[in-house]
């Protein structure tokens, strides 16, 4: 006699089609320093799931590359973040194995090895792998390992041993014939931001001219945070320079660069137009811009707003023609005849 079954019974079939699970690839795994930066938020070596960027960016530092990097992401997306502080590579020469890591004595796994426990620590396996400033070929190797080994992806700018990046077309193509894994993509020359503080000159490009808004400073002091560039070589990062006694906005904006200037003899600035023309070295050569191919030795100061400083100028610097805020970062560089405009 047959058994009665009230119900719905399902039967499984171990031949046929399997669905494809979906693999999510929008997972973003960066490695960054500073020194500065929260403990608990961002303890060496350790993976960190970031859900929101603006929360922990108080507790990201302000030296190093940690907070610059996490405020270009999010001007651009809201990604699953993956964060791995490492100790800075740059004390004061740029040290590759501190990038590259290994296994510690306590068995805890360093710098890009510490990506390989992202999956056992959060859960999540990342597809895109960022570990910018320090693309060496060492540490671009390095990077494509781990991304075979995580089925990932990652974008480097190509540089030197010594953290610099390549000058020439010629010295790219020889980084890249150095490199063994094809999950790597060279973008070069590196990406720059759109708000530059250049003015009209006999140059093919087309320059923007921006311009600062006299108004009141309406602060007892007023701070300015920055990056300074030599040469394409960072040798400030995240500094902060002060005017204890603010009078305008735009004032304290020319009295900032002087103060940042101060540390470096070599360098001038020479005043034009009621505002800043050029900066020019000590052996009097000016520098000036020819189609956009600097003459000499170029010079960069790219400042950003800073919510952890009270007193932060950036947020009062307003478009002198649109009156509206600017964008941060922006960047004040000697390229063109007149680089910026005045008040």
């Amino acid at each position: 006699m047959a058994e009665r079954h009230h119900g719905i019974t399902g039967r499984e079939t171990a031949s046929g089609k399997i669905p494809i699970r979906d693999a999510a690839t929008a997972v973003i795994a960066m490695l960054a320093y500073a020194d500065d930066a929260d403990e608990e938020a961002f303890p060496l070596n350790t993976p960190i799931l970031v859900t929101s960027i603006n929360r922990v960016l108080p507790k990201a530092g302000v030296t190093g590359n940690l907070r610059k990097n996490l405020e270009i992401i999010s001007q651009i997306t809201s990604p699953t973040l993956v964060v791995i502080r490492i100790e800075n590579p740059y004390s004061p020469s740029l040290d590759q194995s501190t990038v590259i890591g290994t296994t510690d004595e306590f068995g805890q796994r360093t710098g890009l090895q510490a990506l390989l426990t992202v999956k056992s620590v959060l859960g999540i396996t990342p597809k895109i792998i960022c570990v910018p400033d320090v693309e060496t070929v060492d540490v671009t190797n390095a990077i494509g390992a781990i991304c075979k080994k995580l089925r990932a992806y990652s974008y480097i700018t190509p540089r030197d041993a010594e953290g610099m990046i390549m000058k020439s077309a010629e010295a790219v193509a020889n980084f890249r014939q150095m490199l063994a894994f094809r999950e790597i993509e060279i973008i070069w020359p590196e990406f720059t931001s759109g708000n530059v503080f250049l003015g009209s000159g006999d140059s093919d490009l087309e320059f923007t001219d921006i311009s600062l808004q006299t108004t009141p400073a309406d602060r007892s002091f007023v701070t300015l945070t920055y990056d300074l560039y030599r040469n394409g070589q960072k040798v400030e990062s995240n500094q902060t320079v002060g005017d204890p006694e603010p009078d305008s906005t735009s004032g304290s904006f020319i009295n900032c660069i002087e103060t940042i200037f101060q540390s470096y003899p070599d360098i001038s600035i020479d005043q034009g137009g009621g505002g800043i023309a050029h900066f020019s070295t000590r052996n009097g050569y000016r520098i000036l811009g020819n189609k956009g191919d600097l003459e000499k030795e170029s010079i960069r100061l790219v400042f950003k707003q800073n919510p952890s400083q009270e007193d932060d100028l950036f947020p009062m610097l307003i478009d002198r023609y649109s009156g509206q805020p600017f964008n941060s970062p922006i960047e004040l560089i000697t390229l063109g005849k007149t680089m910026y405009e005045g008040f």
